[in-house]
């Protein structure tokens, strides 16, 4: 029996400009663009182009719609419903992100006292082992400096 000659698995389309315009037109926004129109509304302005001359829009699904009535009948429906509880919810921020893949965040500058206390023992050699003992003679400390070792006499 001949055996046929192996193909190469097809591409599936993403390399075509057409079909990725097609698909970015008709994107959705982004819950946190929708979480920002939410605080601030956009003042509705007559668009010959939209849908009901765009006086009728819904914030959440950010559709226009014909006529009140056409907007009151969408807001009774699943799909408005789950996209209006998911945009009540906090957005997911950048810091969101990097506490997910357990990056530290950096903290804020202490201000007044606490910064000054904090710049006083800025290079100030700190037990090892928590608080040092009386009886011993001899402790090792570290430093911020490259492994300074201190021994009491």
């Amino acid at each position: 029996m001949a055996r046929g000659r192996r193909q190469k698995k097809a591409t599936r389309g993403t390399a075509n400009p057409v079909k990725r315009n097609h698909d970015l037109k008709r994107r959705k926004k982004d819950m946190d663009q929708i979480h920002e129109e939410m605080k601030n509304p956009p003042k509705l302005v007559v668009d010959e182009d939209l849908p009901g001359r765009g006086m009728h829009y819904c914030i959440p699904c950010a559709r226009y719609f014909e006529s009140r009535e056409v907007l009151e009948g969408h807001a009774k429906t699943k799909t408005h419903k789950k996209r209006l509880k998911e945009s009540l919810q906090d957005p997911y921020t950048q810091r969101d992100a990097e506490e997910a893949a357990e990056m530290t965040h950096e903290r804020p500058r202490k201000s007044g006292v606490a910064a000054g206390a904090a710049a006083a023992n800025v290079g100030t050699a700190v037990p090892v082992g928590g608080p040092v003992p009386q009886q011993n003679a001899s402790v090792q400390m570290h430093s911020s400096a490259v492994g300074i070792e201190m021994t009491d006499d």
